[in-house]
């Protein structure tokens, strides 16, 4: 059996009535305040970074990169220039 260690802590600050709704919300799920807004906020910390490392890329754009990438150009003398 693994055991973690909590060592950090994050305070939050809500009014009485989004207090109510994520306590309600935490009981319907049986979980408690605490691991309610962890699960839902690694959740949406997990995604929004999925999204943000994600390219996402229309067909012709898809195409147009395979192109390029399997009849690249020679590199300039530019380019030459930073690879040096």
């Amino acid at each position: 059996m693994t055991i973690i260690m909590k060592n950090n802590r994050i305070d939050l600050r809500v009014d009485d009535k989004n207090k109510e709704l994520l306590e309600q919300a935490a009981q319907l799920k049986n979980l408690s305040l605490t691991a309610y807004i962890t699960s839902v906020c690694l959740s949406q910390a997990r995604q929004d970074i999925r999204e943000n490392e994600t390219l996402f890329l229309s067909e012709s754009d898809r195409d147009l990169i395979y192109r390029l990438l399997e009849n690249s150009p020679e590199p300039n003398e530019e380019l030459k220039g930073l690879f040096e």
